[in-house]
């Protein structure tokens, strides 16, 4: 799908229309992996794309050729941890494939305490180093702004039935 501006001649227009390339191909590879290091929970999951339009043999826009996520995570009994990392090559924005956006790494962290069986709080904090990031820069008034550094933290409440 490729994205146009309803009215390009209006430069702060919000109305965007998307159409069908006429044929695409994504070749590729996804793999992943699970397994227990010392007491953690390691799970690795890497994608490797190719993503074409059939058409004039471009890179279809928006689309990263290389993914991988780690995420480790450790029980301690009421408490638990975790972090994740994501990465992602550069990608182009447009269907020219003139506007690269570079590619970005984040990481997330997690923790969980119980409080007894049935209330656990949960504390999450994502873009832990507040990356500046971009996965899309197609809008008429400039780049698509990505979350900065997020905490979250909830409650959880599982009644015994």
């Amino acid at each position: 799908i490729q994205w146009a501006p309803v009215d390009p001649t209006y430069i702060t227009s919000f109305a965007w229309t998307p159409s069908n390339v006429a044929t695409a191909r994504i070749n590729g590879f996804e793999s992943s992996i699970a397994t227990e290091v010392m007491g953690w929970q390691v799970n690795t999951a890497i994608t490797f794309l190719d993503p074409r339009n059939r058409s004039n043999g471009n890179v279809l826009n928006l689309r990263a050729k290389r993914t991988i996520n780690i995420d480790l995570s450790h029980d301690y009994g009421v408490i638990d941890v975790g972090v994740t990392w994501l990465a992602q090559s550069s990608r182009f924005d447009d269907p020219a494939n003139t506007a690269e956006i570079g590619g970005y790494g984040i990481v997330n962290v997690r923790a969980g305490y119980e409080l007894n069986d049935e209330v656990k709080l949960n504390l999450k904090v994502n873009n832990l180093f507040d990356n500046n990031y971009h996965t899309g820069i197609h809008t008429q008034l400039g780049k698509y702004q990505t979350e900065g550094t997020g905490a979250f933290l909830s409650v959880v409440y599982t009644p015994a039935l």
